[in-house]
Order: C-alpha cells, then structure tokens, then sequence
C-alpha cells in the first residue's frame, strides 16, 4: 500500500494541468462568466478555469454524481473550492478535467488568493481611504457568499455545509457586528472583576492553557438572522439577508469559565452577581460589542460554557475570535462573545446596544415606527429548534425520469436539547416521511449517548421518498409538478417547528424556525 501511495504521489507530479497550450484559444474571466448555466436549464452551458486552463464541465455536470457541486463555481475559477477538497487534487481528477479542456486563460485572470483584504479592495479600484477602520481586515475564502463587506457578514454556500459534520473552518459563517481586531497572542491579556472578587484579575493565553484542563465541545453556533430572507419573502423585515447558511458546527477547545472562576475563589454562593457580561476587543471607538448571559448558566455542575482558544483543533482564526473568544453553547450567536476582553461579574445585564436594542424577539404588531420599549423584551437567549433542507436548493429541477427525491439538510435544538425527529413532506405538509440521520458514527464518538444529556450540535439528515404516482403520470403525459417540500424537526423536549412564517414574524427577522420550504420541479417526460 506504501508503495502505491508512493507511485500516485509521483504521478500527481508529472500531470500537467492548467499549464498554457498554444493549440488552444485564450479567453478572458469574463468570456467564462458568460458559462454559468447548463443548456436544458436555459444558459450556454457551464464553464470553469482552474489554474491557466477553461473547460466546459456541462457533459460531466449531468451525469456525474457529484457534477452538480462544480455549478457552485459555474462561470469562475474552481481554484478556492479544491482548495477546501484537497481530495481532488489528484492525478485521477486532473487527468479527467483535461479531457474537458477547451482553452487558456488570460494570465492576468489567473485565480490569486488576495495576500490581504486591502490588496483585494485595491485590485478592484477601491481607495484605501474609503475603507476607513477596516483597512486591516483579515483574508477570507472566496467560496463564502458575503452580505456585507464592512463589517463582514457572510454564509457559505448550503450544499457544501452537508459535505462534513464538522465545518471546515475556512467556511464557518462569520458574523461581524465591527472591525476585526488584530490582537497578538503573546501581549493578549482578559480581565476578571466584579462581584465576588477583591480586586481585577488579569490572565494571559499561556496561563489558561497551563494551569487549567483542555476541555473539547462539539456545538453549533447559529446567528439569530438565520433564514431571515425567507421570513422576508413573506413580510418585509430588517436586517442583513441571511438564507440558511447562518449557522455552523464544530469543535472548540478551551478552558470551563466556571473552573477559571472558582480558581479565583468565585462560586454562586459567595457572588451576587446574577449576570456574566462579556467585553470584546471590537469597537466602533466609542463603545465595545459586549453581550451577557445569566450567571447561573456559568456555575452549573454542568456547565459546558468555555474559554476557547482552538476550533476544529486548529488555532481560532481572526474572523472567529483570536485568540480567545467565549461559547456559550445552545444559545444565540450573539453571546458568544470574539475577541475576549473583559470577564465582568455584574447584578445586571449587559446595557450593550446588541444587548438591549438588538437580538430581543419582538411581537408580530409592532412595525417600524411604532414605539417599542426594548426593556419590556427579553433578550434572546437559548435558540428554538431549527431546520433546513440545503439540497436541493428552491425552484431546482429534477433529472429527467426520477422516480424519486432525494432532501438533505440539517437540523439542531437550543439549551442542549437533541433534536430526535426529523420529517419531511413533498406536498406542502399533508404527508410526512421521516428522514435518517447522517454521521452516526461520528456522533456515536464524540456526542453522549443520552438523549437527555447536553447536546449542543447540530445533525445532519436524508431522506428518500418516492414521487407519487399521479405525479409521474402527469410527467408522461408532458406535464411538469411543482413539488411543495417542507421538513421539520422535534427535538427532546417535544419540541417542535411551527408551520406558519407569519405567526412568528417579526421586524427585525430574528428566531425565523418555521417549517423551512422549497419548491422542486419534476420535469414532463419523467418516468
């Protein structure tokens, strides 16, 4: 087998991929993005470029069954999208894409990872001076689907958030309230005061990592915007447009608050404190993005909430808090608190914007231009239960003669609450089929086996179901269906989504868990 391994590797070398060819013609990054589109869908065909080399992938698309992943990369460059799949940059795989050369790329369109968001924005004509405090932004992939540039928000594409329990990094959704702060990891310090101790305690990295365990936690973090865009399309709302990708799960690794706590003699019974606030190094320069979360959840036996230095056993990476953030697992993204600055021990909560003027569920009566007491409003804390189909994605088309449909996506609970059902429906929710659940060898090794235990990360399911048959009779006789798909999830506490976006509506498009909907048209002349 060594040897195998061995000669591959030194086939990988000699293959010669995206080099130039002066038998074939060049074309421009533009004459490709006219390729973004297979023909019976209504485009030219789809094209992409890896390296110097243009192939038309629309043959290999169709009838391969991981082809239709290239459209994310349909009309572009598919350089950033191998570079999350190492897997494909093999002989095999490059060997294949030749076969589907059809030209040279311009060298001056060469696919480049920017070296620094502000060598970005200069490449494409924007001013320096223009970019005010986020000149110093940290390089992002190019697979990520930004909302806004400043501060960044951004989700992945969906079908790629199938692909791994665990989201690569480089992919993890970003949720940015101001600019990154560039801290360094040896002049990093966080403070501890309030309530409960004497005076101010200042620790640094190399302090948490020595002299506390190393504690691991597999949770998902979801932004309370998530599916917002859907709320949207029913009701206007405000807010950034977040489709479904608002929302990732990994593992971090850190040191228990609670442990950090009571090694400086803090405990719930000598602390009044009723909330834990935390500080960030962020700011707009005047104040600082903070949040809090009641103190109780901190002293808990149980208490899985940690002081992260590590996700996805890799060190956090700027736009995720380096070098030391907060995860308050099951709850709002919001409180899990990037770039670490302050530990404050307090008889109230937070009198942070995001904490009283953002992320509160407001009723469905009250509109823009109402008055709204936000202290009469809770802020969010624990998430709902949550589910999304990622493929296929809304308004796809099935392939000629399917007898049946595949659905995938992904589902969670808030407050530690497994999700332990997930149903799907194809005609609008008359009829239910349930789907299985991915991974389960990977949730068997690193999730408890308790039902009832915390369990803080999302799963990943799949359903199959078959096309009823008046639906493939109409495909026969030349008409096409319109499939009316919904899922939902229940979770351990019987929980469960409720079906109606409306009854849930809200100005700001927070908390959006209703029954998630797509349409998926089964062609005429299916089988």
């Amino acid at each position: 087998d060594e040897d195998e391994d061995e000669d591959e590797d030194d086939e990988d070398e000699h293959v010669v991929v995206g080099e130039y060819r002066p038998d074939l013609p060049v074309y421009s990054a533009a004459d490709v993005a006219k390729h973004h589109r297979l023909a019976e869908e209504g485009g030219s065909g789809v094209w992409v470029s890896f390296r110097g080399g243009v192939y038309d992938v629309s043959e290999f698309v169709a009838i391969h069954p991981g082809g239709r992943k290239l459209l994310l990369a349909a009309g572009g460059a598919i350089d950033p999208f191998w570079a999350l799949y190492a897997e494909h940059l093999k002989a095999p795989t490059f060997a294949l894409l030749e076969e589907m050369r059809i030209g040279n790329l311009r060298a001056e369109d060469r696919y480049q990872a920017a070296t620094n968001s502000t060598a970005s924005a200069t490449s494409t004509g924007a001013d320096i001076s223009d970019l005010g405090p986020y000149t110093s932004e940290p390089t992002r992939s190019p697979v990520l689907i930004p909302h806004t540039e400043r501060p960044y928000n951004a989700e992945p594409p969906l079908t790629l958030l199938l692909d791994r329990f665990l989201t690569p990094n480089d992919i993890f959704y970003v949720r940015n309230h101001l600019p990154v702060p560039r801290l360094d990891e040896q002049s990093y310090r966080v403070l501890i005061r309030g309530l409960g101790l004497p005076s101010d305690v200042e620790l640094d990295l190399a302090t948490l990592k020595e002299q506390f365990e190393h504690v691991t936690i597999v949770a998902t973090l979801q932004c309370g915007g998530n599916r917002r865009k859907s709320m949207s399309d029913q009701k206007e709302v405000k807010g950034t447009p977040w489709r479904e990708g608002a929302i990732s799960n990994a593992s971090w690794t850190g040191a228990r608050l609670r442990d950090v706590l009571l090694a400086q003699g803090i405990t719930a019974e000598n602390s009044s404190a009723l909330h834990v606030v935390f500080e960030a190094y962020d700011t707009d320069g005047i104040a600082a993005y903070e949040a809090s979360i009641p103190a109780h959840r901190v002293f808990a036996e149980n208490s899985d909430i940690l002081l992260a230095w590590a996700m996805n056993d890799a060190p956090l990476s700027l736009d995720h808090g380096y070098p030391l953030r907060v995860i308050v697992p099951g709850t709002v993204g919001a409180r899990s608190v990037k770039w670490l600055s302050t530990i404050r021990l307090s008889p109230i909560e937070s009198q942070g914007h995001w904490q009283q003027n953002d992320y509160k569920f407001l009723p469905p009566c009250t509109e823009w231009g109402s008055a709204v007491d936000y202290s009469c409003v809770p802020a969010i804390q624990d998430m709902p239960v949550q589910s999304a189909i990622l493929s296929p994605l809304d308004l796809s088309t099935l392939p000629p003669d399917s007898e049946s449909i595949q659905v995938e996506g992904y589902a969670w609970s808030g407050g530690g609450r497994k999700v332990i059902r997930l149903d799907v429906s194809i005609d609008d929710g008359r009829t239910w089929h349930p789907a299985s659940f991915q991974h389960e060898d990977v949730e068997k090794e690193i999730l408890p086996d308790d039902p009832y235990a915390n369990h803080w990360a999302w799963r990943i399911w799949k359903a199959e179901i078959q096309l009823p048959e008046a639906v493939l009779e109409a495909a026969r006789a030349g008409q096409e269906t319109t499939l009316e798909v919904c899922c939902k999830a229940t979770d351990s506490s019987c929980n469960s989504q409720p079906s109606d976006t409306l009854s849930i509506w809200n100005i700001r498009g927070l908390v959006n868990n209703s029954w998630h909907r797509i349409r998926v048209v089964v062609p005429s002349g299916s089988s």
